[in-house]
């Protein structure tokens, strides 16, 4: 390439570029970026729930050498039923996304010639209960829309209704907010589904070693929503391997294993398991659902019923959908899973300040939607598979998403098989290939801020922790 072609990085700007291929000024950035972005708008409602979030490119000349061709990306996002209070923002998140990365120049695809703009096509649904939306709108994406890369929806049932359709359609897809064991394990899924992160059965790992490493706790008690997320995180589900199970290898007595309002119900009462947890007084309860509101309402009616455990870990509980219904007060000292905290020392593909503009323009934050971090990885893990490739093309996009390795912002990426973790799967447990290393991390609400806990004693997580359990937890009632 010519000099006019790669100019010299601006050492005036603070934002990272992206990490393969010319490294055009902040000036070249900001002359494509303006153009590129001037097409984005949202559009209105199709049928029903359907609407479109569009980034329209075009071409430009400047000192940043523009490519031909776009990358388009298309997701389904979860704006209304039972699951919409936990990740219903992305949608928003999505669309300053595009803004702020076509504003950058795109990113780079060498074998079409330049830096291109991405385009994401975000169709909406209503969940769990939504199957049959969730499944026509991955079937428009990957067939009339023709997208170059699909992100998955969110939880259990959405997911394993949305990859086949990937697989059956060949179009290369990134597991988003939701990582069961089916969705890797199916077949065809080795050559065109990766992970966001590790299976979900992991998320209460880091949780119980805290719990071993940091109180005097014995028992646990595990409330789940009988769905598929909800039952694998608590190790009742199919596999059988979860939290349950880590809890019994970690020496604690499991008192109960309960399913509770299976039908997602606003108005279900909880006195009978309130009564049943008071009568076996575990030292620490865990409610697992996909929403967190339920986790709240249980939490409520454990107040009125005057029932303090001496630990509460709604899963959910650091999302402004618990801790809007419980207020301050009630959700002060319960504990709960993230997977991104400002601490970490994780910038991923494009630096913190710009998941900083992410967050403002998107009209959200990482305290109240802390979900959407992952929505994010996805699409850094996306556009770094477009560099590693070279182009959009599918095959070379899925085989980059299959050999590389990068930190995105949740940390460490790579599509792994097999698992690495101290506590491996049964070998009956066919768990597939393709998730990526993430597990959650345990923090505690203490006047409104997180205390992140860290993880198992010897890890990478138990590095990342800024304080120490505060157990019994400082219940405010």
């Amino acid at each position: 390439m010519s000099e006019e072609e790669t100019p010299p990085p601006d050492s005036a700007s603070t934002e990272s570029k992206p990490s393969t291929g010319p490294r055009p000024t902040r000036r070249g950035f900001m002359k494509t970026g303006a153009v590129l972005a001037a097409g984005l708008v949202v559009g209105a409602a199709v049928g029903g729930t359907a609407g479109y979030l569009l980034a329209s490119p075009q071409k430009t000349s400047g000192s940043v050498k523009v490519g031909s061709g776009t990358f388009t990306i298309g997701t389904s996002v979860s704006t209304s039923g039972p699951t919409a209070p936990a990740c219903s923002q992305e949608v928003q998140m999505f669309q300053a996304l595009v803004t702020l990365v076509n504003n950058r120049g795109g990113i780079y695809a060498a074998d079409m010639g330049g830096y291109i703009p991405i385009r994401m096509i975000v169709l909406q649904d209503g969940g769990p209960g939504d199957l049959s939306t969730i499944k026509s709108n991955y079937t428009t994406l990957a067939t009339s829309d023709k997208v170059d890369l699909l992100i998955g929806p969110f939880t259990a049932a959405p997911s394993e209704t949305a990859s086949p359709v990937a697989i059956q359609n060949q179009v290369p897809y990134i597991d988003n907010q939701a990582d069961e064991v089916p969705i890797f394990n199916q077949p065809g899924a080795s050559d065109w589904v990766v992970g966001s992160l590790n299976i979900i059965n992991y998320w209460l790992w880091n949780y119980l070693n805290v719990v071993k490493e940091q109180t005097d706790a014995k028992t646990i008690a595990l409330i789940d929503q009988g769905d598929d997320f909800s039952t694998e995180v608590n190790g009742t589900g199919p596999s059988k391997f979860g939290g349950a199970q880590f809890a019994q290898q970690l020496g604690f007595d499991v008192l109960a294993t309960d399913s509770v309002n299976t039908q997602f119900s606003a108005t279900f009462d909880y006195t009978a398991e309130v009564q049943k947890m008071k009568s076996l007084d575990p030292d620490i309860v865990v409610y697992s659902d996909p929403s967190g509101t339920f986790q709240a309402l249980f939490w409520e009616a454990c107040k009125n019923a005057g029932y303090k455990p001496r630990a509460y870990h709604p899963i959910f509980g650091a999302l402004g959908a618990f801790q809007g219904v419980t207020g301050a007060t009630l959700g002060n000292g319960v504990t709960a899973d993230i997977l991104w905290n400002a601490t970490f020392p994780y910038e991923g593909l494009w630096g913190l300040s710009f998941w900083n503009q992410v967050q403002q323009q998107g009209n959200f934050t990482d305290a109240n939607w802390p979900w959407l971090s992952i929505g994010y990885s996805c699409v850094e893990t996306a556009c770094k598979a477009v560099e590693v490739a070279g182009s959009t093309s599918k095959p070379d996009v899925m085989n980059a998403l299959k050999s590389m390795e990068f930190s995105n912002l949740l940390g460490p990426w790579k599509a792994q098989s097999p698992l690495t973790y101290p506590f491996p799967p049964p070998s009956t447990l066919n768990t597939g290939t393709g998730m990526s290393l993430a597990i959650n991390i345990p923090v505690q609400i203490i006047n409104g801020q997180r205390v992140v806990l860290g993880g198992a004693k010897g890890t990478t997580y138990a590095a990342l922790a800024t304080g120490t359990y505060q157990y019994p937890q400082p219940t405010s009632f």
